[in-house]
């Protein structure tokens, strides 16, 4: 059900990460957090995605791609250990 949930806001995510990279006149470096993302397969979906389309973003526009640090964040309990 998430995987189908992530690809119906899909062309939103995209249309948004192009916008802010745009917008923010493509940064050196730019963190992304995925606050309350859990530990399981559908992890890196959609941080894939937003990665994906700053690379994608910048090849367009002839700009060097930022330095990504990606945050991922949920409950103390998740294992973060199996996802990677």
């Amino acid at each position: 059900m998430q995987k189908r949930v992530l690809s119906k806001a899909k062309p939103v995510l995209i249309k948004n990460t192009k916008e802010r990279m745009i917008n923010l006149n493509f940064p050196q470096s730019i963190k992304i957090a995925d606050l309350g993302c859990a530990s399981g397969q559908n992890t890196f979906l959609t941080m894939s995605e937003i990665v994906n389309t700053i690379n994608l973003s910048c090849q367009q526009w002839n700009q060097k791609p930022p330095e990504i640090d990606c945050c991922l964040n949920d409950l103390p309990n998740n294992d973060f250990n199996t996802t990677f």
